[in-house]
């Protein structure tokens, strides 16, 4: 196998190296494009079932990466996200021969198998015919009816429930430096959130109808605008002395010369951690706030400089900021997990280890299992971290991780 992947690799590489692609004619043009469609398509397959097999097998525990998904995400340079369902769903094949054979044979491409896999979990019966649609459809109207079919296969209870394990809401930065939001949620969830937002909007739109033409603004906008005002009238609120709860804060991390002076100019930041680049003017309005909860890591040219806390929220020590700052992710090499962090003594306190930024790191659940439970081995030397087995790998997980919901 290997001998065949390199010698059809190097073959492509030389045709691509020198090929004119305007030197074919121009009748001809479609089916070349057909041709390569259909290599893509059977190339895409062979690697998802490697992929598959270096998770089932365990190789990947010789990398860093905390899953399979991670690891190929990261040598694909795509999102976990996506990598986890395409794994899952070639997992899934092992129950679905004809859908594997077609896959195999190139007959279906990524996106349509993970339809195919997911309506044919629920309806084996209707492989068949769910191959038969795909050959003569356009995507939006495969889904459709791979959608069809799981809705019948499936009754409402089964419908929710599958919904509800794999709710996500994620955010991330667009290449326009827009906050943006993602998310999937039960009907039940989105029906109760509709409704909170729905009042607010009715104001906004109110408001804005009243200022005439110019004062006018699409539903869209309209909804994007309740759900920051829902979230501001939530921070702004009181704490509840009878029923106290963890108090949400923004934690800035900005120049000290850019907040003294006012703005940022090239080579300074002024950002919120896991959101993005704000302006100095914003985070000098939420420091004057009464209501305010706002960490401000100030920096210079030697690092963090100062943590300055305003607002009456419960204070954490500067040490755990100073720390959040200094670990964004995960510390073990290759991970790069950001969400639900732990913090973990380097060495542990049972043995004399101080509770000082130079011991302390931040951790994802996974590897903080791992350094605690199975004996791996953190080290810090001349600035980076150095993550070290015991041998042999932990247990295998029978629901890993990795298992993200799709996006």
């Amino acid at each position: 196998m290997f001998d065949i992947v390199d010698t059809l690799l190097r073959k492509l590489k030389a045709c691509l190296a020198d090929f004119d692609f305007t030197s074919v004619e121009k009748d001809a043009a479609i089916g070349l494009y057909d041709k390569l469609v259909e290599l893509e398509r059977v190339v895409s397959a062979a690697k998802n079932l490697a992929a598959d097999w270096v998770a089932e097998s365990g190789a990947w525990w010789s990398t860093p990466y905390r899953s399979p998904a991670h690891f190929m995400a990261a040598t694909e340079a795509k999102p976990v996200n996506g990598t986890a369902l395409m794994l899952h769903s070639v997992g899934s094949m092992r129950e679905l021969p004809p859908v594997e054979a077609a896959y195999r044979q190139g007959a279906l491409n990524d996106e349509q198998a993970q339809e195919v896999v997911s309506a044919a979990l629920a309806a084996p019966d209707q492989q068949e015919y769910l191959l038969q649609v795909a050959e003569g459809e356009a995507l939006i109207e495969f889904r459709r009816e791979c959608a069809r079919v799981r809705s019948a296969a499936l009754s409402e209870d089964q419908r929710q429930k599958n919904a509800h394990t794999r709710r996500f809401m994620h955010n991330w930065i667009d290449a326009d430096g827009a906050f943006r939001l993602s998310g999937r949620f039960t009907t039940e969830a989105g029906a109760e959130i509709l409704s909170a937002l729905e009042p607010i909007r009715q104001k906004i739109a109110d408001r804005n109808s009243r200022r005439g033409r110019r004062g006018k603004v699409s539903h869209g906008a309209a909804m994007a605008d309740s759900l920051v005002d829902l979230c501001r009238a939530h921070n702004a609120a009181p704490a509840d002395p009878l029923r106290p709860a963890p108090r949400a804060s923004i934690q800035v991390r900005v120049d000290l010369g850019a907040l003294e002076r006012g703005h940022a100019v090239p080579g300074e930041v002024c950002e919120v951690l896991g959101v993005g680049p704000v302006t100095v003017d914003t985070v000098r309005r939420w420091m004057a706030l009464p209501q305010s909860r706002l960490d401000a890591i100030l920096m210079d040219e030697r690092g963090v400089r100062d943590v300055v806390r305003s607002g009456r929220a419960a204070i954490p020590t500067k040490l755990l900021v100073a720390l959040q700052e200094r670990d964004r992710t995960c510390v073990v090499p290759g991970c790069g997990e950001i969400h639900d962090l732990e913090i973990d003594h380097v060495v542990p306190v049972h043995r004399g280890g101080p509770t000082t930024l130079h011991n302390l790191c931040r951790l994802c659940a996974w590897h903080h299992y791992l350094k605690t439970h199975h004996g791996y081995l953190l080290k810090r030397r001349l600035g980076h971290w150095l993550w070290e087995s015991s041998g042999g790998g932990p247990p295998r997980r029978d629901t890993p991780e990795q298992e993200l919901a799709p996006v």
